[in-house]
């Protein structure tokens, strides 16, 4: 079923994960077995509100375990932002965090984790181009309240440095013992989200595992993990977007999520993830949009290199009816089937994204080689080059 991947390769083990409707009741459990005593909840803005959080918090508190709440977390988190969160964990004297929400809330918390456990001032000094080393993390668990960005199994946790407007990896994820231990997915906490979020999460999970089983250093774990997200994806998203209760669209949602972030540090991403930063910070856009905006031209510019994997997404995972027809057909018919897909949610392409916003395209490039220099190549501008302007054109 699968395409040739390689045979030697590294992996990263994720976090214990515990997974399941109703999951968020054994918090407290994995909390004393961690040894928190006194956890900084650190939540997103709309959850604190709601009867979920409520719960959590409780359950803690009837464990023994002392909480203090923190609310503060922004969209695309910054040092002043993870600071701020810092400050009030020692203040309030705590061991370990619990961080609940969706990616840029759990993006705080692990990064307080890991400034608390280096001693560092502020989380600046873990993000370009200090890149200072981390030294594990205090215990921490993730809550994800969203399935798309996966932030409750990964090994990053991405900060803006607001000194030099840069984004940065606070650690790499060889650093083992700087990864959260333990993640608690719990679908019915992402029942919750409306559907334009449901729809933005979904897609970022989308091009994880798409990018991650595209690359061109895959492996056979990260093949199954990311074919598998692919497909539950392609089956689910729309019944989560437009059935916002079916708990099994739902189930089925946060298992892709969690599948796609597992693989892809370990095979890594494509054009997507790596043109980013710069759409998202050039027109203001959710990190969502910015990658899901470009995936088609994506798929069409990979088209002539990844033909047979391609036509596996489009047979195995899409539906697409074989019938004797050429890979290179089948492929170009699984990308429109993604095509499809985005448009039945309503997913922006990038000119409805951006609006009435002009785009220069080699400014554009000239600002995303300054930020990832590695692209810096002449295939890299030109095959970046080719899906802006393709991107433009849907």
């Amino acid at each position: 079923m699968f395409a040739k991947s390689g045979d030697q390769f590294n992996f990263f083990l994720p976090p214990y994960v515990v997974f399941g409707r109703g999951v968020r009741s054994t918090i407290p459990q994995y909390a004393q077995r961690l040894g928190m005593r006194r956890v900084l909840l650190v939540v997103d803005p709309f959850f604190i509100e709601t009867d979920y959080f409520a719960q959590i918090q409780n359950g803690l508190q009837k464990s023994g375990i002392a909480t203090t709440s923190w609310s503060g977390v922004e969209p695309d988190p910054t040092d002043v932002s993870v600071d701020a969160a810092a400050n009030t964990y020692k203040k309030a004297d705590c061991n370990s965090v619990i961080c609940i929400g969706g990616g840029s809330g759990m993006d705080t918390g692990k990064s307080v984790a890991i400034m608390i456990a280096s001693g560092a001032e502020s989380i600046r000094e873990h993000t370009p181009p200090t890149n200072r080393s981390v030294n594990g993390m205090v215990p921490t668990i993730c809550v994800p309240t969203t399935s798309g960005t996966g932030a409750e199994v990964n090994p990053y946790a991405i900060v803006t440095n607001t000194l030099t407007g840069r984004k940065g990896l606070a650690y790499p994820g060889w650093e083992l013992l700087s990864a959260q231990q333990v993640a608690i997915v719990d679908p019915e906490l992402a029942a919750s989200m409306p559907p334009k979020l449901t729809a933005i999460t979904g897609v970022d999970a989308l091009c994880q595992a798409m990018e991650c089983y595209l690359t061109y250093t895959p492996n056979p774990i990260s093949d199954d993990l990311a074919f598998r997200s692919i497909y539950l994806t392609a089956h689910n998203l729309r019944e989560a977007i437009y059935s916002g209760q079916d708990i099994t669209a739902r189930t089925n949602m946060s298992l892709a999520a969690t599948l796609a972030t597992m693989a892809f540090p370990n095979a890594g991403l494509s054009y997507p993830h790596h043109l980013n930063e710069v759409l998202a910070d050039t027109f203001h856009l959710p990190h969502g949009v910015a990658v899901g905006s470009v995936l088609v031209a994506t798929l069409e510019m990979l088209l002539a290199y990844k033909t047979e994997r391609l036509a596996l997404l489009a047979t195995k995972a899409f539906d697409v009816p074989a019938n004797g027809y050429s890979q290179l057909s089948l492929a170009e018919a699984g990308i429109r089937e993604v095509q499809r897909l985005l448009a039945d949610i309503n997913f922006p392409t990038l000119s409805q994204a951006i609006g009435q916003a002009k785009v220069d395209i080699d400014a554009l490039l000239a600002d995303w080689t300054a930020r990832e220099p590695q692209f810096a190549t002449p295939i890299g501008q030109e095959r970046a080059r080719r899906i802006l302007k393709r991107s433009l054109e849907f």
